[in-house]
């Protein structure tokens, strides 16, 4: 198992470098010979140090992350992230927000306390030290987790696999 950005994932489906990839759907574009499952919402979380002061909240909402800096798992620049997700208009006040690659990445900057990360909830069986987790409450979900593997497939096992994994 490797994390790679999604956009990455599409193209080592295609190529035959993966078999299958879970990834957000952030704005896929282009599913030409991919079979594309929905898994569902992904629940979102934040991450941050456990003396934030956000951090003796029983859950958090879009709202409280208003005057806070974010950190923000994005695998390239001009994508779609889950923070467009969450605030899909440009406005002023929006928190600054740092575009990070990679999960631990997200999770060790906001461990550092240099900003509260918005993360899915399944990433809280990451433990770290001094890192908390809290619920995300607000309006919208995260985006749907996907499953992408070629249209066609041959192989058995990935057959069999898939098998396990109910179409969209």
């Amino acid at each position: 198992m490797t994390e790679l950005p999604p956009a990455s994932q599409v193209q080592g489906v295609r190529d035959g470098t993966l078999d299958i990839g879970y990834c957000p759907d952030l704005g896929l574009k282009d599913a030409k010979g991919l079979r594309v499952s929905r898994r569902g919402p992904t629940p979102m979380s934040v991450a941050l140090r456990s003396d934030h002061e956000l951090a003796s909240a029983a859950v958090v909402t879009t709202a409280d992350l208003a005057d806070h800096d974010l950190i923000v798992f994005a695998s390239e620049d001009e994508g779609e992230t889950i923070l467009s997700r969450l605030w899909p208009a440009v406005a002023e006040g929006r928190p600054r927000a740092r575009l990070v690659g990679s999960t631990l990445g997200v999770l060790a900057l906001a461990s550092a306390g240099t900003g509260v990360a918005l993360v899915p909830t399944a990433t809280e069986r990451i433990a770290l030290p001094g890192l908390a987790y809290r619920p995300l409450h607000g309006s919208l979900t995260g985006p749907d987790l996907m499953v992408l593997s070629r249209e066609g497939e041959t192989s058995g096992a990935v057959r069999a696999y898939l098998s396990t994994v109910p179409a969209s």
